[in-house]
């Protein structure tokens, strides 16, 4: 045990028992080269130094204040946040933070908007690639958060989210919330309903698209569409099919369908989901998508036998 701590004490400054791996029934444990503990978190390494060699009835307390004057002498300095530089898609800035930076640069009279993509965009933005069976008709469609555009491509190959700023002022917008007319709208456009497309109601919601440049509304996914097609069908109210979609909340899309439209959106960055992320969104889609059904069954039997039917409303 002599011969032990002679060279132990011959090697000090070379070597370092960490106390993050110190074990009191294992004398060996714990023992590192100094590149080795003199390195990585070197802030953590002594704080945590600094309290065990604090206790002085430890039987290494004075070993671990040797640790800290030798953890003092390579503590890096200080850097101010001005002095941090980032490229938005690197994976330690949380993606919550990437739409935060984006919205701080938005200008008067513009918006910040992201639109995932399977594949990747060319330039210059155009309707032809558009399908005209979307939610209203072709258009470059986007969504007001990254967390939607994220949660778009969560299920396929693609990792690209795209970063537009869209000046507003000179475009004539029409709103949507969930009710009966964007009910009926994304039936018309998604081609559910031709028979009935010469009835007032109809005409007079098709009109408000048609002469729109940008169309704002709710996201309607997969299982919105199953609700508005039951409802298509004569298989629930508009009431009943109303409250079973406001069930579920995804955000607002917002379309741009005509060239005025494309020529105000300008794009800003390109960013890349890592998988961690994408995993992480779709659970979430998930446990949301899960929450919702639930919900659209409780408005479904809340509102039975409330509301009117699809062919009544077009008496």
């Amino acid at each position: 045990e002599t011969d032990r701590e002679t060279l132990i004490n011959e090697l000090q400054g070379l070597i370092f028992l960490n106390p993050d791996r110190y074990n009191e029934n294992n004398p060996d444990a714990g023992w590192e080269t100094a590149d080795e503990y003199l390195s990585g978190n070197v802030r953590d390494k002594l704080r945590l130094a600094k309290a065990m060699a604090a206790d002085t009835n430890h039987p290494q307390a004075v070993r671990f204040a040797q640790n800290a004057q030798a953890l003092e002498q390579v503590q890096p300095d200080d850097i101010a946040a001005t002095d941090i530089s980032y490229q938005l898609g690197q994976n330690w800035i949380p993606r919550d933070i990437y739409e935060q930076f984006f919205k701080e640069e938005e200008r008067e009279g513009t918006r910040i908007l992201f639109h995932g993509s399977k594949g990747e965009i060319t330039f210059p933005l155009d309707l032809e690639h558009s399908r005209k069976n979307n939610d209203f008709g072709a258009g470059f469609y986007m969504g007001a958060s990254l967390k939607q555009a994220a949660a778009y491509i969560a299920n396929s190959s693609s990792h690209r989210v795209y970063v537009f700023q869209v000046r507003l002022r000179s475009l004539r917008a029409v709103s949507f919330r969930v009710d009966r007319e964007w009910m009926l709208a994304i039936a018309y456009f998604r081609g559910w309903i031709p028979e009935y497309a010469e009835k007032p109601i109809l005409r007079d919601i098709i009109a408000k698209v048609e002469e729109s440049d940008i169309v704002i509304a709710p996201i309607a996914d997969n299982r919105m569409f199953d609700i508005i097609s039951e409802f298509v069908r004569g298989e629930i109210t508009d009431a009943q099919c109303e409250h079973a979609l406001a069930a579920t909340n995804l955000g607002m899309q917002i379309v741009a369908r005509t060239e005025k439209a494309l020529d105000a959106i300008e794009f800003v960055n390109l960013c890349y989901l890592s998988k961690p992320e994408k995993e992480a969104t779709l659970t979430e889609r998930l446990r949301m998508h899960a929450l919702s059904q639930d919900k659209g069954k409780a408005a479904r039997i809340e509102y039975r036998g409330k509301g009117r039917y699809i062919d009544e409303l077009f008496l």
